[in-house]
């Protein structure tokens, strides 16, 4: 029979496998070796389990094991006449990666907004669990729904994705995993949701602040619509007053004002006043119209 196999040795571990290398014995007993017998045995227990007992190279991956046990390998070499003796590795493996998945990707952030779609980008992870991550996974999900999809992988020195696929007008939610060679990680905290939509910014001034009709109680206001809505429509219009010689500014409409005029009523006779308007819409309000004024309350206007 052939004489023992030389150097056995684990190579490698994953989940549930461990991969065994070896070299020829030296001698082959007079007749050509034909192949290796490997056995496995869980160190909990005293039987030996057969792996393969046809497999003709120096080397084999033991699979079909459990990730969470320890295991002791042995291997003999086979010739027509029969088998060799035994040969044991040396110490207990577990069947399990040698390291971790990577920890949660940091600080996700979405910009860039449009109807078109968004970019999410985000931080690697404090800890990569010992291998190199390979890639990130970016998920996303309805606002309104509880699973989560994922919607692009990226390379390991890509830390944003540009996302496409994704409807207008709705709210979406994301997050990232990072991956090695021992699997995927856990997610990252979830981002804010975002709605698919093209940015909107609050809306230029007023144009043309005007007056009419001023008496000693009341004028009448007009002006113009301005020239960038900020992409969202404008709600209304708000007007100020500020007596003449004074920085104390008071809103003269509760509501807003839908027209492009309003009467400012209220006023004291012969004291002279500035006004101002602004222009809001969904983003916020505008900066002030020009500066109309110093009008002087009185019925000679």
């Amino acid at each position: 029979v052939p004489g023992p196999v030389k150097n056995l040795q684990v190579v490698d571990t994953a989940d549930g496998e461990v991969s065994l290398a070896w070299e020829e014995p030296e001698s082959d007993g007079g007749s050509k070796v034909i192949g290796y017998v490997v056995e496995r045995r869980d160190v909990k227990r005293k039987t030996w389990t057969l792996a393969t007992d046809h497999i003709d190279s120096p080397e084999y991956t033991v699979t079909g094991l459990q990730r969470d046990s320890m295991y002791l390998f042995r291997v003999c070499a086979r010739n027509r006449v029969g088998s060799g003796p035994n040969v044991d590795t040396d110490k207990p493996v577990q069947a399990k990666n040698k390291f971790d998945v990577p920890e949660a990707p940091l600080n996700v952030i979405v910009g860039n907004v449009t109807k078109f779609g968004c970019t999410v980008s985000w931080e690697p992870p404090e800890s990569d669990g010992g291998s190199p991550i390979t890639s990130y996974i970016v998920e996303l999900r309805d606002r309104t729904s509880v699973k989560w999809s994922p919607v692009q992988v990226t390379k390991a020195d890509e830390l944003s994705a540009i996302i496409n696929d994704v409807i207008e007008n709705k709210e979406y939610i994301f997050r990232v995993k990072a991956e090695n060679k021992a699997g995927v990680g856990k997610p990252s905290a979830a981002s804010q949701p975002v709605k698919i939509m093209d940015p909107i910014e609050r809306p230029s001034p007023p144009l043309n602040l005007s007056w009419q009709d001023q008496n000693k109680n009341s004028v009448q206001l007009t002006w113009e619509t301005p020239l960038r809505n900020g992409g969202s429509m404008i709600t209304g219009y708000i007007i100020e007053r500020c007596e003449d010689g004074s920085d104390k500014w008071l809103r003269c409409n509760a509501r807003l004002c839908p027209d492009l005029f309003y009467k400012v009523s209220g006023l004291k006779y012969g004291t002279k006043y500035n006004y101002r308007a602004f222009a809001e819409n969904a983003a916020g309000v505008s900066d002030p119209s020009n500066l109309l004024g110093p009008l002087l309350a009185d019925d000679l206007h």
